[in-house]
């Protein structure tokens, strides 16, 4: 039997300084610092995993 998911219909705080931290391997860290905070006023979409998958 599959695991049930646990998916939460918010990110936790914590998740904004590990995207921040994500992000700053991939741009400046003054870049990732401000999109980390854009984050916390962003509307939050759904997607479904297969969408994403094919955005790579």
């Amino acid at each position: 039997m599959a695991p049930a998911e646990h998916w939460t219909e918010q990110p936790e705080e914590h998740d904004y300084p590990a995207a921040e931290a994500y992000l700053s391997l991939l741009t400046g860290q003054a870049a990732a610092h401000a999109l980390a905070e854009r984050l916390r006023t962003a509307q939050l979409e759904h997607r479904k995993a297969k969408d994403l998958l094919r955005a790579k």
